[in-house]
């Protein structure tokens, strides 16, 4: 506020603010802003790989699931079939192929987790960090040839075949087929629909996601995945 002289009387009392020569900064410096970003920068080298870890480990724990059903898909596929667990493979007279996970949609409660094959089967869409690798045709189908997300044993600690063919027929097994069904694989993420030791695919985090013959799950490095495959009885229990 400031006084104003009336020539005809007393100061009169003005409202009115005096200007001043040094107005309040406003606004950063450019100094403050590169500060500003530099810590944004940091927090989001931060965050940023730990959003990954939590996507891959609810990815993880999601395969995990899907091989509970495959589990149970199995013992309905055991139950329709006197036992009996199905083969790798079937290859009919007219060369029609049916893997494995085609043999277990139907006993598969969600259909939205399957899709076609390159023979044109439906098959088990299986492990999601495997499937976020595959490529989409045009028509939403995945570019899959002979791979799966996880493989079966062909034979007890070998990788022979089971195929079922024209030519002959191959050994079938059932869940008594192992001495250690506790400890021997049955299924595992892979890269072909088969077990052997250059298919296994320890995908998570250095890992396999593994159902044993017993139907229990365990998360085994690819040393101890190897074990449950080919030498059960040096592989602790999981």
């Amino acid at each position: 506020m400031m006084f104003l002289r009336n020539c005809a009387g007393p100061p009169i009392l003005s409202l009115m603010t005096p200007r001043t020569d040094n107005p309040s900064r406003s606004g950063f410096t450019l100094i403050e802003l590169l500060v500003v970003i530099s810590i944004i920068a940091v927090l989001a080298a931060l965050l940023i790989p730990a959003v990954g870890m939590a996507r891959e480990a609810a990815r993880a724990t999601q395969c995990m699931s899907n091989l509970r059903q495959v589990g149970m898909a199995m013992q309905g596929y055991a139950d329709d079939w006197e036992g009996l667990l199905p083969p790798q493979g079937i290859r009919d007279a007219s060369a029609r192929t049916l893997h494995w996970q085609s043999l277990l949609v139907d006993y598969i409660t969600d259909q939205s987790d399957t899709f076609l094959d390159r023979h044109g089967s439906n098959v088990i869409a299986g492990c999601p960090t495997w499937l976020a690798t595959r490529s989409r045709r045009g028509d939403g189908t995945y570019m899959l040839g002979d791979s799966f997300s996880y493989g079966i044993v062909g034979a007890l600690g070998s990788a022979s075949s089971n195929w079922l063919s024209p030519s002959g027929t191959k050994t079938f097994f059932s869940f008594s087929s192992p001495d250690r069904p506790s400890q021997q694989m049955l299924v595992t993420d892979t890269n072909m629909y088969f077990v052997y030791s250059g298919s296994l695919d320890p995908r998570h985090s250095g890992r396999l996601n593994v159902l044993f013959w017993d139907l229990h799950l365990a998360r085994l490095d690819r040393d101890d995945g190897i074990l449950a495959w080919r030498d059960p009885e040096a592989l602790e229990h999981y």
